[in-house]
């Protein structure tokens, strides 16, 4: 497979609030060696390797880059100038291209890829659906998107749910909540696109409470942005308090194994207008 060079369009949108998660972004969202080599073996068994796949909101590049090493042909795009620049960084020689851009606009022509992939998106956008419009828009007929919106589950969701309340009562995200895969579903149906639910991606996590409130204390989650710092503040520290007096010692993984969700929606062989 011929070479391509890693480049950055910086021309399109201003960029948001991902702009300063950069630095931390792969601390606070990657996944254990284990459970990320899962992911990626899960996508190539959807993706071969002469396919062209659209990796929307690619980030720092975590499962691209290990996609690119498999053979996919794979193009990603960010709002964000900072992440894609780390993008650039790990791509290397790799054969990856990069572009700025607003996935509720995609600077692609119709069904310019074979598939496309999501992780950790759709919750960002409040126009979600016209994100997934548009990467049916660009994925050929017949081809596919796969997806997952999981987020937490357990004591991480217990403890998420008690800080947004703390904070006067924030809402979970400002897209698709990562709680509705129904929601998801129905509107790739809409499409045209037919689901199949993926094996599920399992894991072990050693983050611990202690941690995972440090992280929420310096608003390193996206679900804490729309609190002010001293709101955040005075909210972790309500937060901190109750789960003292819950477990005592904080250094307790707060979840100890994980499962991930992904969803696969095979597009149909022609175009499909959207349900009104």
């Amino acid at each position: 497979m011929e070479e391509r060079e890693v480049a950055i369009d910086d021309e399109p949108q201003a960029s948001l609030a991902f702009d300063d998660a950069a630095d931390y972004y792969d601390e606070t969202k990657s996944l254990p060696p284990d459970a990320l080599a899962a992911t990626v073996d899960l996508l190539t068994a959807e993706f071969d390797a002469s396919s062209r796949v659209l990796d929307i909101g690619i980030g720092t590049g975590m499962l691209a880059m290990q996609l690119v090493e498999r053979g996919v042909l794979v193009d990603g795009v960010d709002l964000s100038v900072p992440m894609l620049r780390r993008a650039t960084a790990k791509a290397s020689r790799r054969r990856v291209g990069l572009t700025v851009a607003d996935a509720t606009q995609l600077p692609f022509r119709d069904r310019a890829f074979d598939g496309a992939f999501m992780r950790h998106v759709l919750h960002l956008v409040p126009d979600w659906r016209q994100v997934l419009s548009e990467a049916v828009r660009v994925v050929r007929p017949g081809g596919k998107l796969v997806i997952s919106i999981t987020d937490y589950t357990g004591l991480y969701r217990e403890i998420q749910a008690r800080f947004l309340l703390e904070a006067g009562g924030l809402p979970l995200a400002v897209g698709l909540r990562p709680d509705d895969p129904g929601s998801l579903r129905s509107v790739m149906r809409g499409l045209g696109a037919r689901v199949r639910p993926l094996p599920v991606v399992r894991g072990r996590r050693t983050l611990t409470v202690d941690e995972f409130l440090a992280h929420i204390e310096a608003g390193r989650y996206s679900w804490t942005w729309q609190a002010a710092d001293e709101c955040r503040q005075e909210a972790a520290r309500k937060l901190r308090a109750w789960l003292v007096q819950r477990f005592g010692n904080l250094a307790r993984p707060v979840e100890p194994t994980f499962a991930v969700e992904w969803w696969a929606f095979d597009l149909p062989d022609r175009p499909v207008r959207p349900r009104p």
